[in-house]
């Protein structure tokens, strides 16, 4: 699947969902946006044909891992580390035969007279490599090893469940002198290995209000993980403390499925703070989705952090309901764009189910007749996808609505019902867009022969100018997209018009109307055409060349129209830009479609990773 090169600026989506989940769009000339399109964007164009990326074969130059073994078995102390270090790496980058240089590391680690540094380096490649025969030397090592490295041996060892470890960590819990980090880091390790010894101490931890919060909150989390502490009585206890006391409560009950612990986790849901809303909310969720009702699901839907309201979200489509239809579809107008589009697509799968299909159409109507740009956006989308004919004439009018982010949304939605009553608008409004690409081009450019014409714009008029003009591309290719595979004569000319360089119009409209003509040309018609296309696939000229969306749907069309006209155009492309599916692989295509022949597939990709701190001269 291929997706478009897009201009896109400065949309920043900052982190909302439990996790931390974000998402950013950058200001670069051309982006390839994400597999989500913007919050629901698709591209037939870039679909059909399709095509699946090139296969990228990793490679690494042969002599690196001799050339680290003997930097390991130097005396310099840096060499060393270096050499630890980028082992590491290279694992992380898939180098295979890396075990080789096992023994070598292990002598670093188990050099007394080898300054921490480097035996630090070398214990954490070993954890890479996974040689759990270092584990004693590992854990002797961390009687020397400063705080932030002893978490990184911590988690090696804990991961490895190395028995002799649990002593240490049991003894680090006990130690005030240690640092907060260090502690917390034990009592992690302590969980994750289900060590039911350590309980006592992690439950005096939790009850100390004196103990630092990070290390009191990681013995919560490490006392929930065993399973024959009592923690319900002591999460019950500490709930009616302070806003930290009532987060180790629930932190206490994560994964309990007795009776005390789902009560005491729904009594949670009351509190007034929404850290501990979500901690109780999501335990819920994992092990008793049926104790939320749809009532707290609703209320919680309404709160202002945006973790609750995404994992009430969530219990509402668990609760899958006409009701929950209706309080799921209040956001989609929220305020966090990641949160709104996954309402939508959830909207979606619960639309599959016959008795709630009409309940998601009506809700996703009232948005369309509401005053919030944000729910019109994602109810477009949302009946564009449920191919929800009767709302096609509020989407026209929405087409000239004074938010883009609605303009397109519905531009998409009228191109997925594609209702030919709509066409004429539709095309009307393709016109009006191509109109004001060349008006914004011309107004923007110096007077002959003056220079620039008056102070320059500042930057945050830039941005909005650009995000316009991109915009305007978007809203036109989508509309343009639609007339070609339904056959709609009357704009066959408005596209021939857009085939022709020209840098005042948007690529994305010109690129949408080269694959639109594809589809309604006859054979018989298409060589006047396959020439015309044959020149923008052709256009490398050096000042300003065509744009990459143009040049590849040129060769999709010239093989869509099997025009022999372009064909040596496609072979010489084919030849010249094979390590590209926009370029290579649809020339391929082309070709094939043409002659008839079959092609072998594109070569693979090849990426061979640079940088390391030494390197072998020659190649081989």
């Amino acid at each position: 699947m291929r997706v478009p090169v897009v201009t896109v600026i400065g949309l920043l989506v900052g982190v909302f969902c439990l996790g931390a989940r974000s998402a950013a769009q950058a200001a670069t000339p051309e982006v390839v946006p994400s597999a989500r399109g913007a919050h629901g964007v698709d591209w037939p164009m870039f679909n059909d044909p399709a095509e699946d990326p090139l296969p990228v074969d990793k490679v690494f130059r042969p002599r690196l891992a001799v050339l680290w073994g003997q930097a390991l078995a130097r005396p310099e102390v840096e060499l060393r580390r270096q050499a630890a270090e980028a082992i590491i790496k290279a694992h992380r980058e898939g180098m295979k035969g890396l075990d080789t240089l096992i023994p070598a590391l292990r002598r670093v680690l188990r050099d007394g007279g080898t300054p921490g540094v480097a035996q630090d380096e070398a214990a954490l490649a070993l954890i890479e490599l996974d040689d759990r025969a270092s584990a004693e030397d590992v854990l002797k090592l961390m009687e020397h090893t400063p705080s932030w490295q002893v978490e990184l041996l911590d988690a090696g060892l804990a991961r490895w469940d190395y028995a002799p470890a649990r002593a240490v960590w049991r003894a680090r819990l006990d130690q005030a002198q240690s640092s907060a980090s260090g502690r917390s880091s034990a009592a992690r390790c302590l969980g994750l290995v289900h060590d039911e010894d350590a309980a006592g101490a992690l439950e005096k931890l939790v009850r100390q209000a004196s103990t630092e919060p990070m290390l009191r909150l990681a013995a919560a989390e490490a006392l929930a993980q065993l399973a024959q502490a009592p923690v319900v009585p002591l999460a019950r206890t500490v709930s009616r403390g302070d806003l930290l006391d009532r987060v180790c409560a629930a932190k206490l009950l994560t994964g309990r499925k007795d009776d005390g612990a789902l009560q005491l986790d729904h009594d949670l849901l009351e509190d007034p703070s929404p850290a501990v809303v979500a901690v109780a909310l999501a335990n819920l969720l994992q092990v008793a989705p049926a104790r939320i009702s749809a009532a707290d699901a609703a209320r919680l839907a309404g709160s202002p952090d945006a973790n609750v309201r995404r994992l009430a979200a969530q219990a509402l489509v668990q609760e899958s309901t006409a009701e929950a239809v209706v309080h799921l579809a209040d956001l989609l107008a929220d305020e966090n764009p990641m949160l709104r589009c996954d309402v939508r697509e959830w909207l979606v799968t619960m639309a599959g189910r016959a008795e709630l299909r009409q309940a998601v159409i009506d809700a996703a109507r009232r948005h369309l007749d509401g005053a919030a740009w944000r729910g019109q956006e994602e109810a477009a989308y949302l009946v564009g996808s449920l191919d929800c004919k009767e709302c096609a004439d509020r989407l026209l009018d929405l087409m000239v609505a004074p938010h883009l982010e609605v303009r397109l949304a519905a531009c998409t939605a009228l191109r997925r019902l594609a209702v030919p009553a709509t066409f004429a608008r539709m095309l009307a409004r393709a016109r009006d867009l191509a109109h004001q690409s060349s008006a914004a081009v011309e107004a923007a450019a110096p007077p002959a022969g003056k220079g620039q014409a008056g102070p320059l714009p500042d930057r945050a008029a830039r941005a909005r100018e650009a995000l316009e003009a991109a915009s305007i591309g978007q809203e036109m290719a989508q509309l343009i997209q639609t007339f070609g595979p339904h056959d709609y004569k009357p704009a066959e000319g408005f596209l021939r018009s857009l085939v022709p360089k020209n840098m005042a119009l948007p690529d994305l409209g010109r690129a949408a109307a080269i694959w639109s003509l594809g589809f309604m040309y006859p054979d018989d018609k298409a060589a006047k055409l396959g020439s015309i296309l044959a020149g923008r696939l052709s256009d490398l000229s050096p000042m300003m060349p065509e744009s990459q969306n143009v040049r590849s749907m040129s060769a999709v069309t010239i093989g869509r129209l099997r025009a022999r006209a372009g064909l040596a155009a496609v072979e010489q492309f084919y030849k010249d830009e094979a390590s590209t599916v926009e370029i290579g692989g649809m020339c391929r295509w082309a070709i094939m479609r043409i002659t008839g022949q079959t092609l072998p597939p594109l070569p693979h990709l090849v990426d061979e990773p640079q940088g390391w701190f030494l390197e072998p001269l020659e190649r081989n």
